[in-house]
């Protein structure tokens, strides 16, 4: 609990997570499909979950020809009666590795 009087808390940065994710586009636009995250906020209790803030990220806003970093704060929905407000920040990073031909 970073404030417990405003109920505010805070988890320490963990270790940097790396995934692959394909984007598709048709060759005649350059703006790629929607490629939608969502990110669940549980708490997790006596072995069960349950959601208590939830939110969306389209990659396809984030995928560039050059790479680059961009850090984002986005906001989630509380999913709780007892959750007033629930942000997520973090750092997003994208390098194009290849481009596929067609295969029709």
């Amino acid at each position: 609990m970073k404030s417990p009087y405003i109920g505010m808390c805070v988890w320490p940065v963990p270790d940097a997570k790396e995934i692959t994710v394909t984007l598709y586009r048709d060759q005649r636009q350059e703006e790629y499909d929607n490629k939608d995250w969502f990110f669940v906020l549980e708490d997790v209790r006596e072995g069960k979950r349950k959601p208590v803030a939830q939110g969306r990220l389209n990659l396809k806003d984030y995928a560039k020809a050059l790479p680059h970093q961009e850090s984002l704060k986005i906001k989630l929905r509380p999913l709780n009666k007892k959750v007033s407000a629930c942000y997520l920040t973090f750092t997003i990073s994208s390098q194009f590795i290849k481009e596929l031909s067609s295969f029709y």
